[in-house]
């Protein structure tokens, strides 16, 4: 009984010995293999991250190139700006430019661009994109921009709160205030005068904006004056829902050739963009109530082309019935006056307006003058020649820097925030 109990013994250690050589064994089977799945694992995310390295290069390439080459927009085939660019050993990146608006990166500088960078590593690939917004033209960081080295004048009341820049003298008279973010550059070496604080001095130009007319005539809707000698714009409300000479441009622009006469602006509301040219040696009068506002595109609400021109810009604070208002248009040889405007398009004539000028005045070649009493322009003028009175009050506008508007961009482009990802 004894040796049998042994026996029994013996062979439950035998199989137990089995049992656990087994075991051990399957465990250092899992683990080689679990050691193989991990190194494959590291292998490929180290290699996903060799493809991301090298989109994010491809990137960096594409925000270098655009900085430094002007026509960049021409240069792409296709949609492709580069393709197989070698950014590591066994990495490359393929650039993509993508015109998501109107499918044409050449047509409009000012255009947002897609761009996606697609990094290549043995195989494998990432992709990434970001969106890019031309920058604004510097000279929009300003409520004044004077264009030359004429003067800039401030007078009676004027109040000032915004910055102001000229190439030439900046003098204002002792009971001018200034306010809010308020300041005065001008060439080192210049003149500031008066109470016009913080002064400063710099060594570097900044260019004028240049937007081509042509460009800004071909999105326009045409409009004429009332008949006379002056061609008077009474009453009008230009807006991208109404014209009163016809159709509606969709973004409210509008252009005006007066033909060879001073142009009057007088009780009208613009929402949008009036552009007027052809003024060589001409004036252009705003007075009585003015409402001016950036259109949905938030281009310049007024354009002037034209040599030698004055800008007189005296709107009253006094309240525009719309039910007394009078409108007179063209027809033929003669003139329609009609009693009653709709201004905010509401559908009665029950409102009072008050005037207001807001958004960018583009006139590099006139010398503007604003005045009367108590009314704010708020935005960007740019000009060659100015002169404030009275109490009028000048503001800088800063949604102005985001206008996206053909010729009033910097060089390169800035980067949009929370568009940078990655894509399947």
């Amino acid at each position: 009984m004894l040796r049998r109990a042994r026996r029994r013994r013996g062979a439950a250690l035998y199989l137990t010995t089995i049992a656990v050589s087994v075991l051990i064994a399957g465990m250092g089977l899992a683990l080689i293999a679990s050691q193989r799945a991990d190194r494959r694992l590291q292998a490929n995310i180290g290699l996903e991250n060799e493809c991301w390295w090298a989109a994010r290069s491809g990137l960096e390439i594409a925000y270098a190139y655009i900085e430094q080459v002007p026509d960049w927009r021409n240069r792409p085939s296709g949609s492709t700006l580069f393709s197989d660019v070698a950014v590591s050993p066994g990495c490359v990146a393929r650039v993509q430019l993508f015109d998501d608006g109107d499918n044409s990166l050449a047509d409009n500088s000012a255009d947002i661009v897609r761009i996606r960078s697609i990094g290549t590593c043995i195989g494998s690939s990432v992709q990434l994109e970001a969106t890019i917004a031309p920058r604004p033209h510097p000279a929009l960081n300003y409520a004044l921009f004077n264009a030359s080295e004429e003067d800039v004048r401030f007078r009676g009341l004027t109040t000032i709160a915004g910055p102001v820049r000229s190439l030439g003298k900046i003098e204002g008279e002792s009971f001018v205030k200034t306010t809010g973010s308020a300041s005065f550059t001008t060439r080192t070496g210049g003149e500031i005068n008066g109470p016009l604080n913080p002064r400063i001095f710099v060594d570097t130009d900044l260019p004028t904006p240049n937007p081509p007319l042509s460009t800004y005539l071909a999105m326009a809707t045409p409009i004429a004056g009332a008949n006379g000698s002056t061609c008077a714009l009474r009453g009008y409300n230009l807006t991208p829902t109404h014209n009163p000479l016809g159709a509606a441009n969709p973004y409210g622009i509008y252009s005006l050739d007066p033909g060879n006469r001073d142009v009057l602006l007088q009780n009208v509301h613009i929402r949008g963009t009036l552009i007027i040219y052809n003024l060589d040696g001409r004036t252009v009068t705003i007075n009585s109530t003015a409402w001016l506002e950036p259109g949905p595109l938030n281009y310049p609400v007024l354009m002037i082309y034209g040599s030698n021109v004055e800008l007189s810009v005296q709107p009253s604070i006094s309240l525009l019935n719309e039910l007394t208002t009078v409108r007179v248009t063209p027809s033929g040889g003669n003139n329609i006056t009609v009693i009653g405007v709709d201004f905010n398009e509401n559908g009665h004539l029950l409102d009072t307006i008050v005037s207001s000028i807001r958004g960018i005045i583009h006139a590099p070649e006139a010398r503007v003058r604003m005045g009367n009493l108590g009314w704010t322009f708020s935005g960007c003028l740019i000009s060659r020649r100015f002169e404030a009175e009275d109490t009028v009050r000048i503001e800088h506008d800063p949604s102005v820097l985001s206008a996206l508007a053909p010729g009033f961009m910097d060089t390169g482009m800035r980067l949009v925030s929370g568009s940078f990802r990655e894509v399947p």
